[in-house]
């Protein structure tokens, strides 16, 4: 307490930072942040407003401004270093106000009073002189000066700090006012409001082992869970696949169940925040109670027989996953139950806890399985670095000894982090230990040399190593190092290695040769083979070890590879997936050409197959279509082409119908993959090839069918690589889509897979009886354009796909009502072909007049046969012979009941669709008590009129009819319904409501009291 010390700051930065938690210190740092400039500073009026408040005398803020600011200097050989306090004059850093709050909130009574001298001493600090003392009294109290002050100066007018220790520590404590600001109890100094309403994390902070910063970023993995899930809660459905393997799946439920506390079959974030504190926080004993929840099912408090057994069986799976196959125990569950249950009948929490404090191993195997799963899958940040290295390397030494499935997912880790996080969490690397395990573990495939896979033995996960000479030896591409995974030595020293940055994988992969981005999501190409070396290059950890690294690290790229069984059935994890190209159509403009004699408003490809030119006048397509590189992507080679357009379909939100894949090498090298079990590699499909994915046209029509159309392309190997795809059947043929013409499609398969008339103009017999002088026909040509299209269609030899382009050309000819490119009535267009055909090829060159007599009762066959007979002396052709018929009709007269029968020839006959006769709709019904309103569903005639929906209300609801009103609810305002006569036809689907209103009886009195007023519509609607 010498003079020259007591200048300066009571109490150090240093000594001030240790006296507030890391959450205080963060939410005074926010303050802070939000008060200062951008220097990081604050002013003297911020300190003085916002730090010591209004509550204090300007002159004593102020002089305590000075004093955390350094104004006031020490003696000459003091200085103010050991504080750390900067002295600058333009505002205080976070570090001063910080020792400033933790001294008036926090400090001792001696550094308190030391700080009360600092401001009443002179400029030196050596001494406090009696005049300042009672300027600044006198300042501070409002000119009040306590007589204790002169009792204090009256035998000197000098006093050091130990005389005024001793004098303020003793009775006189009160009698200045800053004493008692500072020296006794007050609510008001504290770094924390009691007053305010805790946080939602500081609440859950304060009911588990959590702190509050992992709480919050146990809420991040909490909502990512939940997103996942298709309930959007965290339910058994969604965690299942993450939890298991390794937890048995015996207890995937039980363990759901222990944290799911309120057993509503999803955990919310308080219970999982509850679960994972309890079953990774505390002392083993504690986390203990956690593993004895899982296994009472039946949540009584103890643990029968079978929960015991269970309880065995588990915990042995669990031990045995980390160990080797030959090194696992599989004790007998019966005897080691039977020693649980020696002293008692069913286990008790205290009996457990016993038999776990006495048999370490297999409780202590399951809770450490417990304690990774929270940490790895459930987001809970490990608390420290050796916690962090036991977690991780655990679960990646339980996947190594687990049997490889096709189907996992490993990623590659680059070495050079790899080893640094090694580092950091205290471990070395047992480089003897490595290549032991990697000379017995590892198996390569030594026939194949492309590269692009790891082979392994079926128990072995994951890929392991060889040594580099025995790689080299067996010609197999991918080159390995002793030096594996890193196994678990821990290291003394003092000198702990910094923390791991960001997850960084680019020096694993190649500069992308395209910049277009890639579809899937491999991360990227890999380096070849022969310059990554794994155990020198990269590492592979499973998927979701990788997600928790990437979750507490960050980083990128991710390199996901696939486990797959290759065509020999062999496991083996994918490095180098085939990577392809994927082209798309693309629509550009086509410069215009003059063509003379084209016909307006059709394709070229209408032009060309319609063999000249109908008209004066036309032009050249507007726009063609081009292939373009949209796409990177990168497939298994064991993947098959039903899958590929699955994922394509997704990716592009496109029907499956509506997309198809072609192999594609040139214009001249084009095959269609139209099996989905072909695989690619057995397609022979190789690294950097493309894939063209043809996507149906919003008109139906497919880009490359078009293109070779309009193209003048017929002949080209694309259509026939699409035929050749599948065999040939005659009949079995498409037609294609020209552009809204689905409708002429339909009716031409119609027509020509009628086997008589398919026969008929296959064997050319339409070709002797064209009549081209018909003036009710199309000169022949109608029937000269289908013949050749079902000629074409019935061919053994013929294209899968046609299109009907010469025949949509002839129909548009002789009816402008196809002659466009707009959705028809194909029922239309079947009558006008059956007509145009028939008179095309009609028999009868000169048709006679024939007058058709009265029936005059004659029997009904004579009548019709001689209907017929009139009938084809005029029209005899095909299309009579399969088509036509005869409709009777009978008129009878009124007058005198005579009676005449007519048989009329039809083609077709046009049946009306079955007319919808009743009207649905809701009807609310609200009584007068208040009761719960009920909804009745009513089917009424359509004919039906609104006066008839309160009598049917009323015998549903069984309220008088006279008591109902009917009131429509528009924009939440009462409307009054319709008119009594209007029909209910307008009402399908709607809902109207219904009020019970009782009106006063007739002739009722008013007495005295006054009675209450009928409601009317608006004191309802009120």
């Amino acid at each position: 307490m010498g003079g020259k010390e007591s200048k300066q700051f009571p109490i150090s930065i240093e000594d001030a930072s240790k006296r507030v938690t890391d959450a205080e210190k963060r939410r005074l740092q926010d303050a802070f942040r939000r008060l200062s400039s951008s220097s990081g500073l604050i002013s003297r009026q911020v300190f003085i407003r916002e730090v010591v408040g209004d509550g204090l005398p300007l002159s004593l803020a102020e002089q305590i401004y000075n004093l955390c600011n350094g104004g006031l200097s020490n003696n000459s050989n003091g200085s103010n270093s050991n504080t750390g306090f900067s002295g600058a004059s333009k505002g205080l850093n976070f570090r001063e106000v910080l020792t400033f709050l933790v001294l008036i909130t926090r400090g001792t009574r001696e550094e308190k009073i030391k700080f009360i001298y600092g401001l009443l001493a002179c400029e030196g600090g050596a001494y406090i002189e009696k005049g300042d003392i009672i300027r600044h009294i006198k300042d501070w109290e409002n000119g009040y000066v306590p007589e204790a002050i002169a009792l204090l100066f009256s035998d000197t007018d000098k006093i050091n700090f130990d005389e005024f220790f001793r004098w303020l520590d003793g009775p006189n404590a009160d009698c200045l006012g800053i004493s008692r600001w500072l020296l006794f109890p007050n609510p008001g100094l504290s770094l924390v409001n009691k007053l305010d309403t805790p946080t939602f994390y500081q609440t859950l902070a304060g009911v588990t082992h959590l702190e509050e910063q992992e709480i919050v970023e146990l809420e991040k993995r909490f909502w990512a869970l939940a997103g996942n899930s298709s309930s959007n809660q965290v339910d058994l459905a969604s965690i299942t696949s993450l939890i298991s393997p390794p937890l048995p799946p015996a207890l995937i439920g039980p363990f759901f169940s222990a944290l799911d506390e309120n057993e509503d079959g999803h955990i919310d974030f308080k219970e999982l925040s509850c679960g994972v504190s309890a079953a990774c926080r505390g002392p083993e004993m504690e986390r203990q109670k956690f593993v004895f929840k899982i296994f009472d099912v039946d949540k009584d408090g103890l643990l029968n027989r079978h929960e015991v057994l269970t309880m065995l069986s588990c915990m042995i799976e669990v031990r045995n996953q980390t160990l080797v196959e030959n090194d696992r125990e599989h004790p007998n569950v019966e005897n080691l139950a039977n020693e649980i249950f020696l002293n008692c009948d069913k286990v008790s929490i205290e009996d457990y806890l016993v038999w776990a404090a006495k048999s370490k191993t297999l409780p202590g195997e399951f809770a450490k399985l417990i304690y990774q799963l929270c940490h790895i899958v459930l987001g809970l940040r490990p608390p420290n670095r050796q916690a962090e290295g036991d977690i991780v390397r655990g679960w990646l030494d339980r996947e190594e000894k687990a049997p490889m499935a096709p189907g996992q997912i490993w990623y590659l880790l680059n070495m050079d982090w790899w080893s640094q996080w090694h580092a950091y969490v205290n471990f070395s690397i047992d480089i003897n230990n490595v290549t032991k395990k990697a000379n017995k573990q590892l198996s390569f495939d030594s026939t194949d040399s492309s590269g692009n896979h790891v082979a392994l033995d079926s128990s072995l996960r994951p890929p392991s190593t060889s040594t580099a000479s025995e790689d080299a030896s067996r010609g197999s591409s991918l080159a390995v190092t002793p030096i594996s995974s890193p196994h678990a030595s821990r290291k003394n020293s003092s000198n702990l290695p910094q923390k791991p940055g960001l997850i960084d994988n680019s020096s694993l992969i190649q500069t992308p040769s395209h910049k277009v981005g890639s579809l899937t999501g491999e991360g990227g190409k890999l380096k070849p083979s022969l310059k990554l070396i794994r155990g020198k290059d990269f590492e592979l950890i499973p998927e979701r070890l990788w997600r928790a690294l990437i979750q507490w690290y960050g980083g990128a790229p991710a390199l996901p590879r696939q486990v797959i069984r290759n065509g020999r059935g062999e496991v083996e994890l994918e490095l180098h997936p085939l990577s392809v190209k994927l082209l798309k159509h693309q629509t550009v403009p086509r410069q215009p050409t003059h063509v003379p004699g084209v016909v307006g408003g059709y394709s070229a490809a209408a032009i060309h197959a319609g063999g000249g030119a109908y008209g004066g006048y036309g032009a050249n397509p507007p726009t063609t279509t081009r292939r373009y590189h949209a796409h990177q992507a990168a497939f298994s080679r064991r993947t098959n082409i039903g899958q590929i357009e699955e994922f394509l379909c997704q990716r592009f939100n496109t029907k499956p119908e509506d997309l198809r894949l072609w192999h594609f090498k040139d214009d001249a090298h084009m095959k269609l993959l139209v099996d989905p079990h072909a695989i690619l590699e057995e397609l022979g499909i190789r690294d950097e090839e493309s894939l063209l994915v043809e996507v149906r046209s919003r008109d139906g029509t497919w880009p490359e069918e078009i293109s070779s159309l309009t193209t003048d392309r017929r002949s080209s190997s694309a259509t026939p690589a699409l035929n050749s795809a599948v065999q040939n059947v005659p009949g079995i043929t498409g037609l294609n889509n020209l552009g809204n013409t689905c409708y002429m499609n339909a009716a031409l398969q119609c027509v020509s897979n009628t086997k008589i008339l398919a026969q008929y103009f296959q064997k050319n017999c339409h070709l002797h009886e064209l009549n081209r002088t018909n003036p009710l026909g199309m000169n022949g040509h109608v029937a000269k354009r289908f013949g050749d299209l079902v000629r074409d269609m019935w061919a053994a030899s013929t294209t899968k796909t046609i299109a009907p382009i010469k025949l949509k050309w002839t129909i548009s000819r002789y009816s402008h009502n196809f002659s466009g490119f707009q959705q028809q009535d194909s029922q239309e267009l079947l009558a006008f072909l059956l007509d145009g055909l028939h008179e095309d090829l009609n028999r009868v060159m000169v048709k006679p007049y024939d007058e058709l007599k009265d029936s005059d009762g004659r029997p009904d066959y004579v009548v019709a046969q001689e209907a017929w007979e009139n009938h084809i002396r005029r029209n005899q052709s095909v299309i009579v012979d399969l088509f036509h018929g005869q409709l009777k009709s009978k008129v009878t007269c009124k007058v005198c009941s005579h009676e005449s029968v007519k048989f009329d020839p039809f083609t077709y006959l046009s049946l009306p669709l079955p007319m919808e006769s009743s009207v649905h709709f809701e009807a609310v019904v609200i009584r007068q008590d208040g009761s719960i309103p009920i909804k009745y569903g009513l089917t009424m005639d359509m004919e039906a009129k609104f006066s008839d929906i309160r009598p049917f209300l009323s015998r549903l609801s069984r309220i008088p009819v006279d008591n109902l009103i009917l009131v429509d609810i528009v924009q939440s305002q009462f409307r009054v319904s319709a008119t009594e006569d209007q029909k209910l036809k307008g009402l399908n689907g709607s809902c109207v409501f219904a009020y019970e209103f009782q009106p006063l009886k007739g002739g009722q009195r008013q007495t005295g009291i006054r009675q209450p007023a009928p409601q009317t519509l608006p004191d309802i609607q009120r």
